[in-house]
């Protein structure tokens, strides 16, 4: 059956469940960025969303400093160990390679750990960056909504790029770079 345009109505289904990928997975990584803001002046202080270095030197102990990251960090691990040796994907290569191998999916009960993980080292003061945890997010939704619609390996690869996209918009402000780079690195195609 054919919709507007003789464009396929399979594809159309597909362009509405990319946005709502986008949308949704934008507007958890906006919620995820207060979250992290929340935890940054909680544990180091004042301003410590707004720029970090300046908030660890005026508030912290030389012995905050070094004690702060390593908790932190210790609380990621721990949370990590839970998934250990399940093969789960982590971070945006894996999600990379579940594209490019169109196989397996991201589970929620190891997605949310994991983010919840990357949630303790960067409110920690860790440097590991967010655009892991936000394309973690949005991809995690992408594979929600292929489980639920029955979408198959190809169409659920190019959801899992739009989570992908929608993480790197989220993180550095930049929707356009953000699809350029899914659909160069991670689609290794430029049809869409």
């Amino acid at each position: 059956m054919r919709g507007a345009k003789n464009i396929p109505n399979r594809m159309i289904a597909i362009f509405l469940l990319a946005g709502s990928v986008g949308l949704a997975g934008g507007l958890l990584g906006a919620g995820f960025q207060l979250g992290l803001n929340w935890l940054q002046n909680s544990v180091i202080g004042p301003g410590a969303s707004s720029s970090l270095s300046e908030a660890v030197q005026t508030n912290l102990s030389p012995w905050a400093t070094v004690l702060i990251p390593t908790v932190g960090g210790l609380l990621a691990g721990m949370i990590l160990m839970l998934v250990r040796n399940k093969n789960e994907p982590f971070g945006i290569a894996d999600i990379v390679g579940l594209v490019a191998l169109r196989r397996g999916t991201i589970r929620l009960r190891a997605s949310l750990l994991q983010i919840l993980s990357s949630t303790f080292t960067i409110g920690s003061g860790g440097s590991i960056g967010k655009e892991g945890a936000n394309s973690q997010i949005a991809a995690t939704i992408a594979a929600q909504f292929a489980r639920l619609f029955r979408i198959g390996s190809r169409d659920r690869a190019v959801l899992l790029g739009c989570g992908v996209a929608a993480g790197v918009a989220t993180s550095y402000n930049a929707p356009i770079a953000g699809a350029i780079f899914v659909m160069e690195g991670v689609l290794g195609n430029f049809a869409m």
